[in-house]
């Protein structure tokens, strides 16, 4: 059996409204000239394979006819849905690190299904803004993480803040679950197991990790203030962007019941 690949297109919800289950639609150049060559020059898509098409609002799965062309792919509609987040909700607080680690750091939450990604600036961040040409980059990173992982929702970015003015969001979210994993906090497993007492399918969560350099005593005792639970992942010092990844899927994993 071969592999299912998944493409994003902006024409999967004009896809969508335009044929029913089990018409033949047919992608061209005209429609989606990247999509086109990606299928059929780059992947080399076969005759009966299944594809799955998606963009914000709807995926769309069709099998491809016998006929493929270097111009054109033709398919039979086989299912339309609509994309859904990850439950519970997870969102992040990301410090704005140096542009290769914060990159990665987006893939991977993108992988492991965030809803909300809140970039900020910390004491110890060597940088206060993010370019447009690289938000660009980004955002195809973050859609090749979703092609990938088949996790077909992009997290949505806020603009990039402050973290003492993020407080006043936090202020307003009394009832998520908020961590921040640390060295210094307690043992995952000690976290994870008192999180299950109060468990529900109505949790949510909010969490961040420090920037190189971590944060200052006193941003730490502003999550305090917050209420965030201080969590432990590794008895060894992680990467700002390796320690999203252990912790985003340690609660992934967690959750996944």
């Amino acid at each position: 059996m071969r592999h299912e690949f998944a493409f994003y297109t902006p024409q999967a919800s004009l896809l969508s409204a335009r044929f029913a289950l089990n018409d033949t639609c047919k992608l061209d150049n005209k429609l989606d000239s990247e999509l086109v060559h990606r299928a059929t020059q780059v992947i080399r898509v076969q005759a009966n394979d299944t594809l799955i098409l998606f963009d914000e609002k709807h995926i769309v799965r069709m099998q491809v006819s016998e006929f493929i062309k270097k111009q054109s792919l033709t398919g039979v509609i086989l299912s339309k849905t609509i994309p859904a987040a990850l439950k519970p909700t997870i969102e992040w607080i990301v410090p704005l690190l140096e542009r290769e680690p914060f990159e990665e750091a987006l893939s991977y939450l993108t992988i492991l299904g965030a809803t909300t990604i809140y970039p900020v600036i910390t004491e110890k961040v060597h940088r206060t803004s993010v370019t447009q040409k690289e938000w660009e980059r980004i955002r195809r990173l973050m859609i090749a993480a979703c092609e990938q992982s088949k996790q077909f929702v992009l997290p949505k970015i806020e603009p990039i803040t402050t973290l003492t003015n993020l407080s006043s969001l936090l202020k307003n979210i009394p009832s998520k679950t908020k961590l921040f994993f640390d060295p210094t906090g307690q043992p995952a497993a000690q976290v994870m197991r008192d999180l299950e007492v109060n468990l529900s399918e109505n949790t949510e969560f909010i969490c961040m990790v420090g920037p190189e350099g971590d944060l200052t005593n006193q941003e730490k005792c502003l999550l305090s203030e917050h209420n965030f639970t201080f969590c432990a992942l590794t008895p060894s010092i992680l990467r700002s962007q390796h320690a999203i990844m252990v912790s985003m899927g340690m609660l992934r994993s967690f959750l996944n019941k």
